[in-house]
């Protein structure tokens, strides 16, 4: 037997599965199939010379800046058509790109910059416009290279960790929670800690029993 992850895998099984460690703020870390493991292959090949010239061009626009990106994966691709219900050739986020900056009017000067570089395929500012009664925030700029959409989304940090922590903990944790009261609680917490990172009141305490349920946004 060989542990992974706190399971207890049997050797054979182990040898026909492999390890896909993405980085912490827009990852997955995962075991597959070999097969499984052939078809995202096929994926991150199709996709790689776009990944690899959006990744050089972000960087030489926007340097010294936290940077991210990833080609998506098999299992996200398939989990985003059934959860939505539309084909993944309207998908418009195969490959995409997380960047960081230390304000809002960073961002917006940002998405200029990438007009006057790139096509503009779409855009969405969930900054001044959010989905209503989701508490995310960011402006996604959905740029075309070699004819591939590439979406890029431009955030504070503080966006960041509330995209990170609503994810671990909102979407991971509380919707197989079953004390109602407090995941309202978590998700109030969140839309008050959204308004703050937009600069709309003050930073929220964390309450008591969130911290320990859920952890505080850091």
């Amino acid at each position: 037997l060989i542990e992974y992850s706190g399971n207890m895998l049997e050797e054979d099984v182990a040898t026909e599965l492999y390890e896909k460690i993405e980085t912490a703020d827009g990852g997955f870390f995962d075991i597959v199939p070999r097969q499984v493991r052939e078809n995202t292959d096929e994926i991150e090949q199709k996709y790689k010379p776009v990944f690899d010239r959006g990744k050089a061009s972000i960087e030489v626009m926007f340097p010294g800046r936290k940077i991210s990106g990833r080609i998506k994966s098999l299992e996200s691709i398939e989990e985003k058509e059934k959860r939505l219900g539309i084909p993944r050739s309207e998908f418009t986020d195969f490959v995409g790109f997380r960047v960081e900056f230390d304000s809002i009017d960073e961002i917006y000067a940002a998405a200029k910059q990438l007009k006057n570089k790139f096509s503009i395929v779409k855009e969405r500012d969930f900054i001044t416009s959010p989905r209503p009664g989701n508490f995310y925030r960011s402006y996604h700029s959905v740029i075309s290279i070699n004819g591939t959409p590439v979406e890029i989304q431009l955030r504070t940090a503080l966006m960041s960790k509330l995209a990170s922590w609503s994810h671990d903990s909102i979407y991971k944790k509380a919707k197989h929670f079953d004390n109602e009261m407090l995941v309202r609680q978590a998700i109030e917490y969140a839309f008050a800690f959204s308004d703050y990172s937009v600069g709309k009141g003050l930073k929220p305490d964390c309450p008591e029993n969130i911290a320990v349920v859920f952890g505080c946004i850091e």
